[in-house]
């Protein structure tokens, strides 16, 4: 046990995740926001309000990402206590504004009913609230990782992105809507990647600071994706 200890990387706080949090944090209001390219804009504001509702798409995988990143450095003792940690700081408050919204969409419907109860129970009584429930069967599913040599965390990356790339095309083959949709957002399989990515970044390099040659690969990467994107949007309609 104690090797294993020395093994993983420092606690010291990470003031980069900090910044990471409030960026997703503000992309989440702006994508449950109103987005239309209205007709009077410019060509230059149109352009950077596709590139804003494009990358605000991150924000949950950063907020996975930073999730499985810190797995890595989790100190529990026990699965029962990492359990109890867990449920104590991000359960609890989750639950008792999933209560707040039920209440709120309780009086707006002048009463319970099934249909609100029921959606609670799926943790959709607002839409946002779907990321508790992916997040828990991620850290459940991915505690026994923890203490998992790199080669593993890295093939279970490695499988966890086929996994989700070949599960969102079968969905773009499907009429998206109603429990479908519903348990869409739920499936674990579209998110592992990101959780497991994380965990996997901390092994490797145990902290956010990659160096010149991977920031500009990612960058690259990031100029691909958008021209893809702008291509997809103009030809086929952008998603709103």
């Amino acid at each position: 046990m104690g090797n294993k200890e020395a093994a993983r990387p420092g606690l010291a706080r990470l003031p980069e995740f900090d910044i990471l949090r409030g960026v997703a944090i503000l992309a989440v209001l702006y994508l449950h926001s109103y987005f239309r390219t209205w007709p009077e804009v410019t060509e230059g504001e149109r352009l950077a309000l596709l590139i804003t509702h494009l990358f605000a798409h991150s924000a949950v995988p950063v907020f996975l990402f930073i999730s499985g990143f810190l797995l890595a450095r989790d100190r529990s003792p026990s699965f029962f206590a990492f359990v109890a940690g867990r449920l104590r700081r991000v359960a609890l408050p989750g639950v008792v504004w999933m209560v707040v919204a039920l209440a709120y969409e309780a009086w707006r419907a002048d009463g319970l009913s099934c249909a609100l109860l029921r959606r609670f129970v799926l943790f959709d009584i607002e839409g946002q609230f779907y990321f508790l429930i992916v997040l828990a069967m991620l850290m459940a599913g991915a505690y026994p990782l923890r203490d998992a040599s790199t080669k593993t965390v890295a093939i279970v990356t490695g499988v966890a992105f086929v996994a989700g790339l070949g599960a969102i095309a079968w969905y773009e083959q499907q009429v998206i809507g109603g429990d479908l949709a519903v348990f869409a957002y739920r499936n674990p399989v579209i998110w592992a990647y990101f959780f497991a990515f994380g965990l996997l970044s901390n092994r490797v390099r145990g902290s956010v600071s990659w160096g010149r040659g991977i920031e500009a690969a990612a960058a690259t990467g990031m100029v691909a994706t958008f021209a893809v994107y702008l291509w997809q949007g103009e030809t086929r309609g952008y998603p709103t």
